[in-house]
């Protein structure tokens, strides 16, 4: 049990029976980990198929077993003090992963020490950091993926008929100084070596426009910009990358490395109610393919 204190000793017997000196250890306490406190796992449903498992939980950074008791939790790292991380996890090589959006993206031991920190030096953004959010993953062959984005710019108002116009903040410059331009976050992939170079990268602003992407309009018929990933998955196998649009209601097929456009998984609100299948794509989260493809 956590924030306890236990005591032990070696005790034997044989011709000669021998009790040995009292050893003391604490284990740590977190809030968060507080059966008795504020959060816990409560198992409905004994799965004894699973009986072994264990289960991550983000919001608490707690790892438990399947009695719903909690058997790990992440240390206090000074990166992740007093902020919220997400997708937390165990890597291929047993380390463990996770980002803290805006902040970075981390792999650290069972001890919380930090084995690799994403650069968040803003290569790919433009910008001063990264933007990392959602979604951070250490490949089979050493590389860490991880889910970012930059800020673009549109052409405001956007009526029937015109071209939508998505800008980088470096060509806003040589913009119409008539026009507004409206900040909006577009998708980024990237992908690092174990030295924090960029090995690989992605932008959703390079290969969608208003025909597959920014295709919904408000009742007085301005667009609507919502670029917002919250997930990938990587297939390394057949080498593919499944990115999950949420507002969009969309998940896009990226062919990788040459980042092209393979397939779109597309819903609409409106299937809510005329086509269940469809509906399967309505703000969905955590894209991933089963083994069977």
């Amino acid at each position: 049990y956590f924030g306890k204190h236990y005591s032990w000793r070696d005790s034997f017997t044989g011709k000669k029976s021998n009790t040995g000196q009292l050893h003391h250890f604490t284990t740590g306490d977190l809030p968060c980990a507080d059966t008795n406190n504020r959060t816990r796992l409560r198992i409905i449903k004994s799965a004894e198929k699973y009986k072994d498992a264990f289960v991550f939980c983000d919001g608490d950074r707690t790892l438990y077993n399947m009695e719903g008791m909690p058997v790990w939790y992440l240390p206090n790292v000074a990166e992740s003090y007093g902020r919220g991380i997400r997708d937390l996890k165990i890597s291929p090589k047993g380390t463990i992963t996770f980002e803290i959006d805006e902040y970075g993206a981390y792999e650290t031991d069972y001890n919380g020490q930090i084995i690799w920190k994403a650069p968040n030096n803003g290569i790919v953004s433009g910008d001063s950091i990264e933007h990392y959010h959602h979604e951070f993953t250490r490949l089979n062959n050493g590389h860490y993926l991880a889910l970012a984005q930059q800020f673009c710019y549109w052409k405001q108002p956007v009526r029937p008929g015109d071209s939508l116009l998505i800008l980088e903040k470096k060509q806003i410059k040589h913009a119409d100084p008539s026009a507004t331009y409206v900040p909006t976050p577009m998708g980024t992939l990237i992908e690092y070596d174990q030295k924090g170079d960029v090995v690989w990268s992605w932008k959703s602003s390079a290969y969608l426009n208003e025909s597959n992407f920014f295709h919904e309009r408000t009742k007085d018929r301005t667009m609507v910009m919502h670029g917002h990933e919250n997930s990938f998955f990587f297939d390394e196998k057949h080498k593919a990358i499944y990115l999950n649009f949420r507002n969009q209601n969309s998940i896009i097929k990226i062919k990788y490395p040459e980042g092209n456009l393979l397939r779109i998984f597309h819903g609409t609100n409106d299937a809510l109610n005329s086509n269940p299948a469809e509906a399967l794509f309505c703000g969905q989260h955590s894209c991933s393919i089963t083994q069977e493809g």
